[in-house]
């Protein structure tokens, strides 16, 4: 039987980071068919390597602040647009969207790749 490696990355910046590792944690104890390694991401160069990314909720301006530093938002879009495997819970789900709705000026970042439309009414 092969098993499979499998590199999965959590931004870490701010929101339930802690709970998605821990479930991810609970995933690995199963030594089921996988290999999971889990890797906190805080800088951008930290998505290299990963085949998937969970992107949990928080402040979404938050959120695009640090993303706006060392062009953290552009490699993170390369990384969406390389066919990447990425989850986002909240405002991590709203960063993903292709087209935003309602967005305050100066607001939220949005990195685009998922089919999604997200807006305020």
């Amino acid at each position: 039987l092969h098993m499979a490696q499998v590199n999965v990355g959590v931004l870490c910046i701010q929101g339930a980071f802690i709970e998605h590792i821990r479930k991810l944690e609970a995933v690995k104890a199963l030594k089921d068919s996988i290999t999971l390694s889990i890797k906190e991401v805080r800088k951008p160069e930290e998505l290299s390597g990963l085949d998937g990314l969970i992107v949990p909720g928080g402040e979404s301006t938050t959120l695009s602040v640090f993303l706006g530093k060392d062009d953290f938002d552009k490699r993170l879009a390369e990384y969406v647009k390389g066919s990447a495997v990425v989850w986002g819970t909240c405002a991590g789900l709203i960063l993903f969207s292709d087209h935003l709705f309602g967005q305050k000026t100066g607001g939220q970042v949005i990195i685009g790749g998922l089919a999604v439309v997200w807006g305020t009414c």
